[in-house]
């Protein structure tokens, strides 16, 4: 590594640790050329670009340049590497992404970034005994056809998707909602540890960062970014599944939804996609199909078989997954019909949450007009004088910080 590149390593950890996970540096940095030159021009020459604003220059200005070292000795001291745009390990896919991350933490292998076809699968914590089943083998067939499996390393769906991708022999990526040295998700420690083996753990938090209900909207961004297509499997009405989901179809990636059961709310957000037009999975076929013409030299679906079928080496792996306590399992009759009684989602009215700093004007705007009613797009484009072509990245914007919530038919909430 040149000097040239560990100066611009060190402005970017710099950058990172002022602005935080998820700023939009994109323009400034293009407009400066590197994040070296954009650091060392300094907080006057900023705010005169007028490409940053007051709150978040201040922000970066104000970073000790002691954290900044402390960061870089703690991943150089347990092997945590640092990928930046443009050194051959960083994807391109995500470099070119809005509100592109400025930085990569790595821990295992981060060429695994650059092999197979990049497909995420997402859906939710909580899953039912169908839904782990289905990631598990769908994870398993895409990996053994040439998919990189990517997710986020959290229970459930993730875990199960991961799992199958292992059980394959294939390569399988996670990004953390914080740092790797973060005590979060003891359940899953073990399964992080064999990801780091075969694969790699990716975070846009340093190392000591915890995890907060704000880190994982923000980092699912990434998981779509890095991928060719996304594979939702069981989503609620207000999974942040959902929010992967839209950052995929902004960001120009294929978006597949796996069916679920019409009667439950915990699938509501993956039937919904497919009724707007994602594709709908019922094999293997369904994704890697998609790309067997793009990349040929890639995808294989010469051994494909279907999920009805449940792989060897999944067996002994599969009976480690427990489906959450009372999810989605409906208490059924002597007459089977279901008696489990339907409950109405309560919201309870909270204060509206503090504005968070480097929200871009669009998204600043739009936030000061929601409150407990839910208004879509169309509502949101009137009472701000915006095109809609404004309000809609101001609402992913304020999805990735957790400040919104989507309460079905494109109406939004404060979180």
């Amino acid at each position: 590594m040149t000097g040239a590149d560990q100066r611009e390593i060190y402005a970017r950890v710099f950058l990172s640790t002022g602005a935080g996970a998820g700023a939009n540096l994109n323009e400034a940095l293009r407009f400066y050329g590197s994040a070296r030159a954009f650091l060392e021009a300094g907080r006057r020459e900023w705010l005169l670009s007028g490409l940053v604003g007051r709150t978040l220059a201040d922000r970066i200005a104000s970073v000790d340049e002691r954290t900044v070292e402390g960061i870089i000795e703690t991943c150089v001291k347990k092997g945590y590497g640092i990928l930046i745009p443009g050194d051959g390990r960083f994807p391109d896919r995500l470099a070119e992404i809005p509100r592109a991350p400025l930085l990569l933490y790595a821990r295992g292998g981060a060429d695994a970034l650059n092999s197979g076809v990049p497909v995420a699968f997402v859906g939710t914590r909580q899953a039912s005994a169908y839904s782990l089943t289905v990631a598990r083998r769908l994870a398993y067939g895409c990996a053994k056809a040439g998919a990189l499996i990517v997710s986020g390393g959290a229970l459930g769906v993730d875990s199960s998707s991961h799992n199958g991708a292992l059980a394959a022999g294939g390569k399988t990526v996670a990004f953390l909602g914080c740092g790797f040295d973060c005590d979060y998700l003891r359940e899953n420690r073990d399964l992080r540890s064999r990801i780091a083996a075969h694969g790699a753990l990716l975070s846009e938090y340093p190392p000591a960062y915890p995890a907060s209900r704000s880190t994982f909207p923000i980092r699912n961004r990434l998981i779509s970014g890095v991928s060719l297509g996304v594979v939702v499997i069981e989503a609620g009405e207000r999974s942040g599944s959902l929010i992967t989901a839209r950052c995929a179809m902004e960001q120009g990636r294929d978006v597949f939804a796996v069916p679920g059961d019409v009667t439950l709310s915990s699938f509501t957000g993956c039937n919904r996609l497919i009724r707007d037009g994602a594709s709908p999975v019922f094999g293997v076929e369904d994704v890697m199909g998609r790309y067997a013409a793009l990349l040929p030299e890639e995808v294989d679906l010469s051994g494909v078989v279907p999920l009805s079928q449940e792989p060897e080496a999944l067996r002994s792996r599969g009976a480690e997954e427990r489906p959450a306590a009372g999810n989605n399992e409906k208490p059924v009759s002597k007459s089977g019909i279901s008696e489990k009684p339907e409950k109405p989602e309560k919201r309870e009215r909270r204060e509206k949450p503090p504005l968070l700093g480097g929200l871009s004007p669009d998204a600043a705007d739009v936030f000061g007009r929601l409150g407990g009613e839910p208004l879509s797009a169309d509502e949101l484009s009137m009472l701000c004088g915006k095109p809609a072509s404004e309000i809609l990245p101001a609402l992913t914007e304020l999805e990735l910080f957790g400040l919104i919530a989507d309460t079905g038919g494109g109406r939004f909430v404060l979180a």
